[in-house]
């Protein structure tokens, strides 16, 4: 009788310990998900491009009409790949809003992509009363094809107005194009415009950022690789380690006097 008590005992402790060790496995790997921020959008949605791109290359392709393709694809990844803490309020809100997204959903992947779809994104900001008028027009003024800010200016940009009603779409903004930039400028193709491929990933953030971080990493990666299919198909990684560009060489610490002239008046940092 005391053995089987005492071989009870054994088995009860062995179970105990396997279920701590389970738990405290489930607790490592959830600290390995990273979690959508507005902070981190920008590298998140450089995982996901470079996933994908590497999807590519193994010869998983689909013909593509319009960005509603690359909307699932990089949907898909955010959610199912295991590598991201993605909240419930979140998933909710990237299934019921996107009727909201109609109009988006069917972008056409060619010549007129990218001011079609500045055309219906500044379009939301204008009737976005969650956007105070002074981040409003910072907007209008950062997304202006003549603008040449720097990802260090629009970071000083970010941090005047964080503040601001609307302020947050500054924020991911900036921190998108910074990330955007790191990714991009080493990517070159026959005719493709870098700083547009990069402009068009910040469009894409400020619009899913009307629903939710999740859908900015998702709309962001979407517009920019389907801008850069537009400009042209055939992408080529070069060596550019000793010569990246101006977006990311002017983010140095010092006070910058840059200025971005638009439609309206210029905008001073």
């Amino acid at each position: 009788m005391k053995t089987k008590v005492f071989i009870s005992a054994i088995l009860g402790a062995l179970l105990l310990i396997n279920c701590h060790e389970s738990e405290d496995l489930n607790t490592a790997n959830n600290g390995l998900k990273k979690s959508v921020t507005i902070e981190n959008i920008g590298d998140i949605h450089n995982e996901l491009l470079a996933a994908y791109f590497a999807s590519q290359t193994r010869g998983i392709t689909v013909p593509v009409n319009d960005i509603s393709t690359y909307y699932d694809a990089f949907k898909e990844d955010l959610f199912t790949s295991g590598r991201y803490e993605i909240s419930g309020q979140d998933v909710a809100l990237c299934e019921t809003s996107i009727s909201d997204f109609e109009d988006i959903m069917s972008l056409k992947i060619d010549s007129t992509f990218y001011e079609s779809s500045l055309n219906l994104v500044l379009g939301r900001i204008r009737n976005n009363d969650g956007i105070c008028d002074e981040v409003k027009h910072v907007l209008y003024e950062i997304t202006n094809e003549n603008c040449t800010l720097s990802s260090f200016e629009l970071g000083l940009l970010a941090e005047k107005y964080k503040s601001y009603v609307g302020g947050e779409y500054l924020v991911v903004y900036s921190n998108i194009f910074k990330s955007s930039s790191d990714y991009w400028q080493p990517v070159t193709t026959r005719n493709s415009d870098n700083r547009k491929v990069i402009a068009a990933d910040c469009l894409g953030g400020l619009l899913g950022l009307t629903c939710c971080g999740a859908m900015s990493v998702i709309w962001g990666a979407a517009f920019s690789y389907s801008l850069d299919k537009c400009l042209d198909p055939s992408t080529v990684t070069v060596d550019t380690s000793d010569s990246i560009s101006s977006e990311v060489d002017d983010s140095t610490e010092e006070t910058s006097t840059a200025v971005c002239t638009g439609d309206d008046e210029t905008l001073n940092i």
